[in-house]
Protein backbone atom coordinates (compact mmCIF):
# COMPACT_ATOMS: atom_id res chain seq x y z
CA UNK A 1 0.00 0.00 0.00
CA UNK A 2 2.81 2.41 0.92
CA UNK A 3 4.65 1.90 -2.37
CA UNK A 4 1.44 2.30 -4.35
CA UNK A 5 0.71 5.61 -2.60
CA UNK A 6 4.27 6.85 -3.16
CA UNK A 7 4.08 5.89 -6.83
CA UNK A 8 0.71 7.58 -7.38
CA UNK A 9 1.80 10.73 -5.54
CA UNK A 10 5.11 10.86 -7.46
CA UNK A 11 3.38 10.40 -10.83
CA UNK A 12 0.80 13.05 -9.92
CA UNK A 13 3.52 15.51 -8.93
CA UNK A 14 5.52 14.75 -12.10
CA UNK A 15 2.50 15.32 -14.35
CA UNK A 16 1.51 18.50 -12.50
CA UNK A 17 5.04 19.88 -12.58
CA UNK A 18 5.42 18.95 -16.26
CA UNK A 19 2.19 20.75 -17.11
CA UNK A 20 3.25 23.82 -15.17
CA UNK A 21 6.64 23.87 -16.90
CA UNK A 22 4.96 23.35 -20.29
CA UNK A 23 2.85 26.43 -19.58
CA UNK A 24 6.12 28.30 -18.86
CA UNK A 25 5.20 29.09 -15.28
CA UNK A 26 6.38 28.01 -11.83
CA UNK A 27 5.11 26.31 -8.68
CA UNK A 28 4.73 29.82 -7.23
CA UNK A 29 1.82 30.37 -9.61
CA UNK A 30 -0.13 27.70 -7.71
CA UNK A 31 0.85 28.96 -4.25
CA UNK A 32 4.11 27.16 -3.47
CA UNK A 33 6.21 29.97 -2.09
CA UNK A 34 8.61 30.33 0.81
CA UNK A 35 7.12 28.86 4.03
CA UNK A 36 6.69 31.38 6.84
CA UNK A 37 5.93 30.96 10.53
CA UNK A 38 2.63 32.80 10.08
CA UNK A 39 1.49 29.98 7.77
CA UNK A 40 1.39 27.70 10.82
CA UNK A 41 -0.83 30.27 12.54
CA UNK A 42 -3.17 30.28 9.54
CA UNK A 43 -3.30 26.47 9.65
CA UNK A 44 -4.21 26.49 13.35
CA UNK A 45 -6.88 29.14 12.82
CA UNK A 46 -8.16 27.06 9.91
CA UNK A 47 -8.51 24.07 12.22
CA UNK A 48 -10.44 26.29 14.63
CA UNK A 49 -12.84 27.06 11.77
CA UNK A 50 -13.00 23.57 10.24
CA UNK A 51 -13.68 21.48 13.33
CA UNK A 52 -16.73 23.42 14.63
CA UNK A 53 -18.17 23.63 11.09
CA UNK A 54 -17.83 19.87 10.67
CA UNK A 55 -19.30 19.17 14.13
CA UNK A 56 -22.28 21.50 13.56
CA UNK A 57 -22.93 20.04 10.09
CA UNK A 58 -22.80 16.42 11.28
CA UNK A 59 -25.06 17.25 14.24
CA UNK A 60 -27.56 18.96 11.92
CA UNK A 61 -27.54 15.96 9.57
CA UNK A 62 -28.18 13.58 12.49
CA UNK A 63 -31.21 15.72 13.47
CA UNK A 64 -32.67 16.63 10.06
CA UNK A 65 -31.65 13.64 7.91
CA UNK A 66 -31.50 10.73 10.37
CA UNK A 67 -31.69 8.14 7.58
CA UNK A 68 -28.32 9.22 6.15
CA UNK A 69 -25.66 6.84 7.46
CA UNK A 70 -22.77 9.04 8.60
CA UNK A 71 -21.22 6.51 10.97
CA UNK A 72 -19.51 4.39 8.30
CA UNK A 73 -15.76 3.83 8.59
CA UNK A 74 -13.54 4.91 5.73
CA UNK A 75 -11.28 2.18 4.36
CA UNK A 76 -7.74 3.55 4.19
CA UNK A 77 -5.93 0.33 3.24
CA UNK A 78 -3.79 -0.13 6.35
CA UNK A 79 -5.69 -2.62 8.51
CA UNK A 80 -2.93 -4.77 10.03
CA UNK A 81 -0.23 -2.25 10.94
CA UNK A 82 1.53 -2.98 14.22
CA UNK A 83 5.29 -2.32 14.11
CA UNK A 84 7.01 1.06 14.34
CA UNK A 85 8.51 0.84 10.83
CA UNK A 86 5.05 0.06 9.46
CA UNK A 87 3.55 2.97 11.41
CA UNK A 88 6.20 5.29 9.99
CA UNK A 89 5.28 4.23 6.44
CA UNK A 90 1.58 4.75 7.21
CA UNK A 91 2.36 8.18 8.70
CA UNK A 92 4.21 9.20 5.53
CA UNK A 93 1.38 7.75 3.40
CA UNK A 94 -1.40 9.60 5.24
CA UNK A 95 0.04 12.67 6.96
CA UNK A 96 2.92 13.83 4.73
CA UNK A 97 2.31 12.91 1.07
CA UNK A 98 -1.45 13.55 0.61
CA UNK A 99 -1.41 17.06 2.12
CA UNK A 100 1.49 18.06 -0.13
CA UNK A 101 0.29 16.58 -3.41
CA UNK A 102 -3.48 17.02 -2.93
CA UNK A 103 -3.04 20.67 -1.97
CA UNK A 104 -0.81 21.36 -4.96
CA UNK A 105 -3.29 19.62 -7.24
CA UNK A 106 -6.62 20.81 -5.75
CA UNK A 107 -6.15 24.15 -3.99
CA UNK A 108 -3.12 25.04 -6.10
CA UNK A 109 -3.64 23.93 -9.69
CA UNK A 110 -7.40 23.28 -9.84
CA UNK A 111 -8.61 26.19 -7.72
CA UNK A 112 -6.16 28.64 -9.31
CA UNK A 113 -7.36 27.62 -12.77
CA UNK A 114 -11.05 27.74 -11.90
CA UNK A 115 -10.60 31.12 -10.23
CA UNK A 116 -9.59 32.63 -13.57
CA UNK A 117 -12.99 31.64 -15.04
CA UNK A 118 -15.35 31.72 -12.03
CA UNK A 119 -16.03 33.95 -9.06
CA UNK A 120 -14.03 32.86 -5.99
CA UNK A 121 -17.03 31.19 -4.32
CA UNK A 122 -17.87 29.28 -7.51
CA UNK A 123 -14.27 28.12 -7.87
CA UNK A 124 -14.22 27.14 -4.17
CA UNK A 125 -17.46 25.15 -4.45
CA UNK A 126 -16.35 23.39 -7.65
CA UNK A 127 -12.91 22.57 -6.20
CA UNK A 128 -14.47 21.25 -2.99
CA UNK A 129 -17.00 19.13 -4.85
CA UNK A 130 -14.28 17.62 -7.06
CA UNK A 131 -12.11 16.98 -3.98
CA UNK A 132 -14.95 15.39 -1.97
CA UNK A 133 -16.47 13.14 -4.66
CA UNK A 134 -13.72 10.46 -4.60
CA UNK A 135 -14.14 10.21 -0.82
CA UNK A 136 -17.64 8.78 -1.38
CA UNK A 137 -15.79 5.62 -2.48
CA UNK A 138 -18.06 5.12 -5.48
CA UNK A 139 -17.49 1.71 -7.05
CA UNK A 140 -16.20 0.09 -3.86
CA UNK A 141 -19.25 -2.14 -3.63
CA UNK A 142 -20.20 -0.58 -0.31
CA UNK A 143 -22.76 2.12 0.52
CA UNK A 144 -21.69 5.67 -0.30
CA UNK A 145 -19.45 7.13 2.39
CA UNK A 146 -21.36 10.34 3.13
CA UNK A 147 -19.42 11.17 6.30
CA UNK A 148 -16.14 11.29 4.36
CA UNK A 149 -17.76 13.31 1.56
CA UNK A 150 -19.18 15.89 3.99
CA UNK A 151 -15.94 16.02 5.96
CA UNK A 152 -13.72 16.57 2.93
CA UNK A 153 -16.10 19.08 1.35
CA UNK A 154 -16.09 21.24 4.51
CA UNK A 155 -12.33 20.78 4.89
CA UNK A 156 -11.79 21.82 1.28
CA UNK A 157 -13.83 25.00 1.69
CA UNK A 158 -11.66 25.97 4.67
CA UNK A 159 -8.50 25.01 2.75
CA UNK A 160 -9.57 27.27 -0.13
CA UNK A 161 -10.25 30.07 2.35
CA UNK A 162 -6.73 29.69 3.77
CA UNK A 163 -5.27 29.65 0.24
CA UNK A 164 -7.04 32.88 -0.69
CA UNK A 165 -6.47 34.62 2.63
CA UNK A 166 -2.75 33.81 2.91
CA UNK A 167 -1.77 33.82 -0.78
CA UNK A 168 0.08 30.55 -0.13
CA UNK A 169 -0.57 26.82 -0.13
CA UNK A 170 1.44 26.25 3.06
CA UNK A 171 -1.44 27.01 5.46
CA UNK A 172 -3.65 24.59 3.51
CA UNK A 173 -0.94 21.95 3.53
CA UNK A 174 -0.51 22.52 7.27
CA UNK A 175 -4.21 22.20 8.10
CA UNK A 176 -4.55 19.14 5.87
CA UNK A 177 -1.57 17.55 7.68
CA UNK A 178 -3.02 18.43 11.11
CA UNK A 179 -6.37 16.88 10.20
CA UNK A 180 -4.77 13.73 8.77
CA UNK A 181 -2.38 13.58 11.74
CA UNK A 182 -5.29 13.57 14.19
CA UNK A 183 -6.95 10.79 12.16
CA UNK A 184 -3.65 8.86 12.21
CA UNK A 185 -3.40 9.13 16.01
CA UNK A 186 -7.03 8.07 16.46
CA UNK A 187 -6.71 5.10 14.09
CA UNK A 188 -3.27 3.86 15.09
Amino acid sequence: QFFLIVAVEAITFYLLYSFIRHRKTTLQSIGINRPRLRHLGYALVGFGIYFPLFFITITAIRVFIPTLDIDQQQQIGFQSVTTRPELLLVFISLVILPPLIEEMLCRGFLFSGLRTKLPVIGAALMTSLIFALPHLQIGSGKPLLWAAFIDTFILSMVLVYLRVRSGSLWPSIGLHAIKNGIAFVVLF
